[in-house]
């Protein structure tokens, strides 16, 4: 019997390291159900069988076996329908990597006409070698190098193309070394077969954990954007019951109103006064509807011209019932914003809402009572807007302060990163100053806090003044 040569001994490692990667692929497939996952354990589990075979048919092919001709016969058809597998399930992994909802709809129809091909090959005893058959993993690696390389940018992709480049640099010099050279298999080559086999497998298996991190962070956003809705009704209903006696009141003018509209008795002008007093009762229960729809409804974000300071006074009567009777609310605006009010341009809805976590936060610090004030002014003051670090210029400044519990420094550190919390679980998702802190910097603002254990807490809310052009030069 002839020894086995190093061809033989690197196949058999190829194997081994080929069924071991599959192995695990099929470990990560049952726990995270990833196709991509899937299609690499059986393209790995594939191309070590394939090699297994490949072993064997090395030794029939060098007379250690025999029956040679039989055996030889059955080997290379096992080969070359391994072949086809691996190749099929090695594209089916890379079309999951990188375009995960569109599969190859040609992969099933062409793997199964190259198998039939090669099967019909080698029933007819066609001259069909293991470097033949390597042409079929040649045009599925080359196939993923280029869909990799021209897929648009998406987790994994960099690695899946260096494992497509690397695989086929291992089978490239395969065929090299089988043309070029005589006898027994270098060393060398033995050594780099196993650095790429290796190698290969670290990439796909970072191709596909990179596929999985995505997945999981689009599963997780999905999960809490539906509990920051799922807060935002909760807060909403918790309010509902304390608007029901505005509405109350509202239809009750109206019925008054409406009374003395149709009083006959009644003179001409005091018909009028009931008339308009219908219609300003009817006006303030349509802004009340459209506060809570607002509140209660996410919608996409649209920048418009408003005034801060009014629109906080129009929300204290919302707040009032938010933090309840126990906790005061002091509002006041600055004489030169009612002399002269001063527009921004954001999204008006997020800045109520804001608004509205904010005196929410507060409510929380303060659960047996206390005081909440908020104030507006205009602030141009370069030491003040330094240390919110903004650049000189005109600013509508928002200050809301409370009497609670206030924060540690090591609160403070972190109370705008998102889905951080100090509520119990169930209280709160952590995004209402995740939210807060996106809105001003989306209208190119600032929101900063001062704040100590035990002393109560204040947030100034920075939002720049929209300069209209017929008035830039009045201002400048």
């Amino acid at each position: 019997m002839i020894a086995p040569s190093p061809a033989v001994f690197a196949q058999l490692l190829v194997a081994v390291i080929a069924l071991a990667y599959g192995s695990a692929f099929v470990g990560l497939w049952l726990h995270y159900r990833r196709d991509a996952m899937r299609a690499f354990a059986f393209a790995w589990l594939a191309l070590g069988v394939y090699s297994l075979v490949t072993v064997f048919w090395l030794e029939v092919y060098r007379g250690a076996m025999p029956a040679r001709d039989a055996v030889l016969t059955g080997l290379t058809a096992a080969t070359a329908v391994l072949s086809v597998i691996a190749s099929a399930w090695m594209i089916s992994a890379t079309s999951a990597v990188i375009t995960p909802d569109r599969a190859p709809r040609w992969l099933r129809p062409v793997a199964l006409a190259v198998a039939v091909f090669l099967l019909v090959m080698v029933l007819l005893d066609r001259p069909l070698a293991i470097s033949t058959i390597r042409l079929v993993f040649v045009a599925a690696w080359g196939w993923g190098l280029i869909a990799a390389v021209r897929a648009a940018p998406s987790p994994g992709r960099r690695s899946l193309a260096a494992f497509h480049a690397l695989m086929l640099l291992r089978v490239f010099l395969a065929l090299a070394l089988i043309s070029l050279t005589t006898g027994d298999q270098p060393l060398w080559y033995t050594i780099l077969q196993m650095i790429v086999t290796i190698a290969a497998g670290f990439l796909s298996t970072t191709a596909a954990f990179s596929l999985e991190r995505e997945a999981a962070l689009r599963e997780r956003v999905t999960y809490e954007r539906g509990a920051a809705q799922s807060q935002r009704m909760e807060s909403m209903g918790r309010m509902a019951s304390s608007v029901a006696h505005d509405f109350n009141n509202i239809l009750t003018s109206v019925l008054a109103a409406s009374e003395s509209v149709s009083d006959d008795l009644a003179a001409p002008a005091e018909r009028a006064e009931a008339r308009a007093d219908v219609g300003a009762a009817v006006q303030r229960g349509k802004e009340l509807t459209q506060q809570l729809l607002a509140f209660a409804r996410p919608a996409a974000s649209q920048s418009v011209e408003f005034d801060p300071a009014r629109r906080v006074l129009d929300l204290v009567p919302m707040i009032e019932r938010l933090v309840g009777r126990e906790r005061p609310v002091a509002c006041s605006v600055a004489e030169a914003l009612r002399a002269s009010p001063c527009a921004v341009l954001a999204d008006a809805v997020q800045f109520d809402q804001v608004m509205l976590n904010l005196a929410a936060n507060a409510r929380d610090a303060m659960p047996h009572g206390g005081t909440l004030a908020i104030d507006c002014a205009l602030s141009t003051s370069e030491r003040e807007l330094g240390a919110a670090g903004l650049s000189a210029g005109r600013y509508v400044r928002v200050r809301m302060t409370d009497s609670g519990s206030g924060m540690t420094p090591e609160t403070i550190a972190r109370i705008f990163d998102p889905y951080f919390t100090t509520k119990a679980p169930g209280k709160g998702t952590g995004l209402g100053l995740a939210t807060a802190f996106a809105f001003v910097r989306q209208a190119q603002g600032a929101i900063r806090v001062q704040s100590a254990d035990g002393a109560g807490s204040t947030f100034w809310i920075y939002l720049p003044v929209k300069i209209p052009g017929r008035a830039r030069a009045d201002l400048a």
